[in-house]
């Protein structure tokens, strides 16, 4: 059987997929979304969107900061959002801002990497980044005139860990703060024989530097969708 990990938010499609493919899920949500805009941590940030109109490029990193960024941006700016360009990272946000009728540009291969070439060789000018306290800060350390606004944090349950048992043989990670909480409040046996399908290499790297065991698999999907990590985890069972 396969485990899905993600928030409850963000997993409607997945489980649509899964239906389609007549494919076995646990749903183990071991994360939620919880939203900043109304905590103190978030009103440092704020001051960016009474100077929204110094931006060139609103940034989206993943669907989650599409989905909370773009309601703060609507709420708290007077500016009409057409006169801005908005990025996403990849086809899972692009999709997000489709369904809020805002056509954004996108990368042709899902990475942080090729965001920050796309934006410095066609898009120079000041850039306002939406994301989770879960980025992997790899835009915010290397593209210049950006500033950042974290508008959303996972808050995780170790309850749902519980519903893992050793008869779930692949786990689906999109990030890597996931494994590190599933890696720090289980057993490390826990961990023998599984297989991890992961959203990207990066994360893939991380958790084979963090994890030397060798009854670990790890396997990266094509591309951080849905549907990519699917069909390299139904290979497995």
């Amino acid at each position: 059987m396969i485990v899905n990990t993600r928030p409850r938010l963000l997993s409607d499609k997945l489980i649509e997929l899964s239906n389609n493919l007549n494919l076995e899920i646990l749903n183990a949500h071991l994360s939620e979304i919880v939203s900043l805009d109304l905590e103190q941590d978030f009103q440092s940030s704020a001051g960016y969107l009474n100077k929204i109109s110094a931006y060139k490029n609103i940034i989206f990193t993943s669907q989650a900061s599409a989905e909370i960024g773009l309601r703060i941006l609507q709420k708290n700016i007077s500016i009409d959002l057409d006169i801005l360009k908005i990025f996403s990272i990849g086809p899972a946000t692009k999709q997000i801002l489709l369904k809020k009728g805002i056509d954004s540009i996108s990368p042709n291969e899902s990475s942080s990497r090729a965001l920050l070439e796309l934006i410095q060789e066609k898009y120079p000018g000041r850039n306002l980044l939406f994301c989770g306290d879960n980025s992997n800060k790899f835009l915010q350390k290397n593209l210049n005139n950006l500033d950042e606004i974290i508008c959303y944090k996972l808050k995780f349950n170790a309850q749902n860990i519980k519903k893992i048992t050793k008869n779930h043989k692949v786990i689906l990670i999109y990030n890597f703060l996931t494994f590190d909480f599933i890696y720090k409040s289980v057993d490390p046996l826990f961990l023998d024989k599984k297989i991890l399908v992961t959203a990207s290499k990066r994360i893939k790297n991380k958790i084979e530097m963090l994890v030397k065991n060798k009854d670990l698999q790890v396997f990266a999907a094509k591309e951080p969708t849905d549907k990519s990590m699917l069909d390299l985890a139904k290979s497995f069972i």
